[in-house]
């Protein structure tokens, strides 16, 4: 039973950090854009 709770852990623990580098990604993205937009406006 033990080894079937860490299993399931394991590709819960890859999902979740998965899912968290690209939220990060995404708002990364979003910021880069709207710091270029607004450069490129003022120029």
């Amino acid at each position: 039973m033990l080894g079937i709770f860490e299993l399931i852990m394991s590709i819960y623990t890859f999902a979740i950090t998965f899912a968290n580098s690209g939220i990060n990604l995404a708002a990364t993205r979003i910021v880069a854009e709207e710091l270029d937009g607004n450069a490129r406006n003022s120029a």
